[in-house]
């Protein structure tokens, strides 16, 4: 007899009245909420029109980003994380939650895991969320999530063992390698100013004006004003700034500190 798993509204979540059950062709019966009008959408939207700040109500390019990697992670193996409102398991794969935790859409995938069982994206699987008020609330919430990868480092110590992880190198190279970035570039900065030569002046002079143009495509962003190309290096520069402070955040701060809603 064939069980169906039923998934409950959460974490400001809307989810479509019409949907159907979508069986995903793979070796385990596994069945999510797809809605029958909308199976050709494949990400998050939001219901936010207007937004205060300059935060955008489209998920935006980094998203799509996101979603691209989740879907290639899936066809390779597995997901390193999950959409926290809309995921399902099955509950003998669940693993209690420690404490404080900060990223459950990650901790209780990579415990499934490591049961040597799969997480697959469902590609077709459809909500509506409102999108971050602010820039800075999107900053903050940005921090708090990268913080969190800093946290499973601690309470899951095998995540970062090529020989324990069933999936080390989608998680080195998706979750580890965004914590490094920021602090490589840091040290490009600086070591393209100190080291002599024309090719060395000229990469940093065009960090420079990168970093200019981002800081234009925040300040209109702030106001509330449409950045255009510039929200490209506006965006790129606020997600490292991110990853910077939150090795920070994570040694000096708490859970519930980073819970805090701003």
């Amino acid at each position: 007899m064939k069980k169906i798993l039923v998934v409950s509204e959460g974490g400001g979540f809307a989810f479509q009245t019409k949907c159907l059950l979508e069986k995903l062709e793979n070796e385990f019966e596994i069945f999510f909420l797809v809605p029958q009008d909308r199976q050709k959408n494949r990400e998050i939207q939001s219901e936010n029109e207007f937004q205060a700040d300059g935060a955008s109500s489209d998920p935006g390019l980094y998203w799509k980003y996101e979603k691209f990697i989740r879907f290639s992670e899936s066809k390779i193996n597995s997901v390193v994380g999950v959409t926290g409102a809309i995921y399902m398991m099955r509950t003998a794969l669940f693993k209690a939650l420690p404490a404080n935790t900060i990223l459950d859409d990650v901790y209780t995938p990579m415990c499934i895991i490591k049961q040597n069982k799969r997480v697959v994206m469902a590609n077709k699987a459809f909500a509506f969320d409102y999108s971050s008020h602010s820039v800075s609330e999107e900053f903050n919430r940005k921090v708090r999530t990268l913080a969190g990868n800093y946290q499973l480092m601690k309470l899951l110590p095998w995540i970062n063992s090529p020989s324990s992880n069933p999936i080390f190198w989608q998680w080195f190279s998706h979750k580890v390698c965004r914590l490094v970035v920021p602090f490589a570039l840091i040290i490009l900065v600086f070591s393209t100013y100190l080291i002599t030569g024309l090719f060395y002046n000229i990469l940093f002079v065009a960090q420079i004006c990168f970093y200019l143009l981002a800081g234009l495509g925040y300040i209109k962003m702030k106001k509330g004003l449409n950045a255009g190309l510039l929200s490209l290096p506006a965006t790129f520069t606020i997600l490292n700034m991110s990853a910077f402070w939150a090795l920070f955040k994570f040694l000096f701060s708490s859970p519930e500190a980073l819970w805090k809603k701003h």
